[in-house]
């Protein structure tokens, strides 16, 4: 027997206030600080490298090569994936992909009943020689 949509036992509230360590790492002020003055540190050694008085056209070259081409590439990405999504629409949903097969990538036979595993939430799987199992695992009675 199914039991009605509902019946089932309901998760816990959740209240605006959650027990436990906060969302995301916190920073101290001066990390900020510390941040900034790598990249001016980074910054203040490139102006040094291309100001050299020694042979730096190949150095000069490839930045500006790669100036150019890595946004050239990124912005032809983005208008790729954008005219794909002109196309297409946006996503819906996951592929259809089949529930079933016949052996798995080690060449193990596979017993299972796709239908009845579908909406069991937890599965069993019993390796015995050449052959997998699968199997639903019931829930505790109290859950039911």
């Amino acid at each position: 027997m199914v039991p009605a949509p509902g019946s089932g036992p309901r998760p816990p509230r959740l209240s605006a206030v959650q027990p436990g360590p906060p969302g995301g790492p916190t920073y101290p002020p001066w990390h900020l600080l510390w941040i900034i003055a790598g990249w001016a540190l980074f910054a203040w050694l490139w102006w040094l490298v291309l100001r050299r008085p020694w042979q730096a056209d190949g150095l000069r070259q490839l930045l500006l090569w790669t100036s150019i081409l890595f946004p050239a590439v990124t912005l032809a990405w983005i208008a790729h994936n954008r005219n794909i999504y002109r196309r297409l629409g946006p996503r819906r949903g996951l592929r259809p992909v089949p529930l079933h097969y016949l052996s798995d990538f080690n060449g193990r036979q596979v017993d299972a009943d796709w239908a009845a595993l579908q909406p069991v939430q937890e599965v069993a799987i019993e390796i015995d020689g050449d052959r997998k199992r699968y199997r639903a695992i019931a829930p505790p009675e109290d859950a039911r």
